[in-house]
């Protein structure tokens, strides 16, 4: 038998302690060698061929340690990176770095002004992101982190670099697949990337036909229903107070959004947050469904516009030129309700007329209330036992899902001729869940090519689909993903609206 003594056990300890301490350091170095988010660049300059590094970070280190390098910011998340500050009239940086929020924004401009650095302008690109995102996540992604100022927080800092544990990208850097390569136009010269960019754009414009049909598959950006509204706001309150004690103009502009994208949005929310926002602040408002939102030789995907579309916004955007509907609109405290009322007006028309939208497609609900309201006829609420349901029980008046794959066809549909159907689902699930409309092809065959996507967050409400060019005879589907006990249908409804424009719009 093995006897355990004081002795024995203290060495014990000792050993361990000492092999920790070992691997912590074998880690550290690993991971400083490797330089995964490139926070141990040389000068900046080099970087992981293929990894995209903390530009946040780097491009604050930048900007401190030349402290009267640039006259003015553009700031914003990895979109505004399409904006070329070499056509802007002062000297200006572009600030991009991955999902930046306002909060991101914030707390920079707060180091560089305790830094004794002044800009003559700040121009800051919003987004649905900059209030679905929160504003902490900087302190839980590497690629995203904030650097630190006091002792503490800067060893916390560079922890989450040095102790990441190893994943296989890290591992490829290290065997040198993905080798080490100058790529100065991150952070010293970030105008360089839009030699390649502009290039990107160009051949998009060239093969139009490519590019479309490269996006027609696209789905839409959701960031989830979660938002954080009020919190973005308080930041750009607290910016545009900046503003005013250290004198420097301060231009918002909300970016453009890809079609799909825009219509995947809670137009509630969103108008929220304008609404919040220029109580403080006017804001150039570039989203909606416009020529160009709608134009897929004007995007790299259903995310990031490209430099043409860049090019177009940087006139309104330094004042060079006065921005008016319907590629934007300047929002103020004065206005905006009215503004916004006018841009629903609009985008309702490019639902009901443009080519893009034949066929069935989802849309927010304040857009189908724009709609709705030029209605002259009631809601025509649908008998659920009139409706094919798959996998669907009867709770009353209630349908249930009992598996996976529930559906719902609508056959025989036939609005009148010079009429859209607006389709309203009531309707619960008790987790996200994605929501796919079908348009039925020849003998009722329902191709995925012809299916739009509606990501659903939990719990109950208005489901709001416009249905165009329809043939009598002609049939839809809903189909869910959902498993047993997710999806749940209360009341179906459905309203035919003329197609012609409103008049003064």
């Amino acid at each position: 038998m093995t006897s355990f003594t004081l002795y024995s056990e203290r060495n014990f300890l000792i050993t361990a302690l000492i092999s920790i301490l070992l691997i912590f350091i074998g880690l550290g170095l690993f991971n400083f060698h490797n330089d995964r988010w490139g926070i141990y660049s040389k000068d900046s300059l080099y970087f992981a061929d293929g990894v995209q590094p903390n530009r946040l970070a780097l491009k604050t280190w930048h900007i401190l340690k030349h402290p009267e390098a640039y006259e003015c910011l553009v700031m914003g998340s990895s979109r505004v990176e399409m904006i070329d500050t070499n056509n802007m009239p002062d000297n200006c940086y572009n600030f991009t770095h991955s999902a930046g929020t306002p909060r991101n924004h914030k707390v920079a401009l707060e180091k560089f002004i305790r830094a004794g650095i002044r800009f003559k302008s700040i121009y800051i690109g919003l987004d649905e992101a900059s209030y679905l995102q929160s504003p902490t996540q900087g302190e839980e992604q590497n690629l995203r982190r904030t650097p630190a100022d006091d002792f503490l927080k800067r060893i916390i800092f560079h922890s989450n670099y040095l102790l990441h544990f190893p994943q296989i990208r890290d591992w490829e850097i290290f065997n040198g697949f993905l080798p080490t390569t100058k790529n100065s136009w991150y952070v010293r010269y970030p105008e360089k990337h839009l030699v390649e960019l502009r290039e990107e754009a160009d051949s998009f414009f060239a093969e139009s036909e490519g590019n479309v049909k490269r996006l027609s598959t696209k789905q839409g950006v959701y960031w989830g229903e979660t938002e954080f509204v009020d919190d973005a706001v308080e930041d750009l309150q607290a910016i545009a107070s900046m503003s005013t004690e250290y004198e420097f103009s301060l231009t918002l502009f909300f970016n453009p959004l890809y079609y799909k994208t825009y219509l995947q949005q809670n137009t509630f929310i969103m108008e929220r947050f304008l609404s919040g926002v220029v109580e403080y602040s006017n804001v150039l408002d570039f989203s909606g469904l416009n020529d160009y939102t709608l134009d897929d030789r004007y995007w790299h995907e259903a995310s990031h516009y490209t430099t043409r579309l860049g090019d177009l916004l940087l006139p309104f955007i330094d004042s060079q030129q006065p921005l008016t509907p319907p590629f934007g609109r300047a929002l103020s405290s004065n206005n905006v309700q009215q503004a916004l009322s006018r841009k629903y007006r609009q985008d309702s028309n490019r639902l009901l007329q443009s080519s893009t939208f034949r066929g069935v497609n989802f849309i927010p609900a304040r857009l189908a209330e724009t709609i709705a309201s030029r209605a002259k006829g009631e809601w025509k609420k649908y008998n659920l036992n009139e409706i094919e349901l798959t996998n669907f029980e009867q709770h009353g008046s209630i349908y249930v899902s009992n598996g996976s794959g529930a559906s719902l066809a609508f056959p025989g549909l036939c609005p009148e001729k010079g009429k859209a159907l607006l389709l309203r689902l009531d309707v619960e699930f008790n987790k996200p869940e994605k929501l796919f409309i079908y348009k039925a092809r020849a003998n009722n065959n329902f191709g995925k090519q012809n299916r739009g996507r509606f990501f659903i967050p939990k719990g109950r409400q208005t489901v709001v689909a416009i249905l165009r060019d329809f043939q009598c005879g002609s049939s839809i589907r809903l189909d869910s993903v959902a498993a047993k006990e997710y999806f749940k249908i209360y009341d179906i409804q459905t309203l035919e609206v003329s197609k012609r424009p409103q008049k003064n719009e």
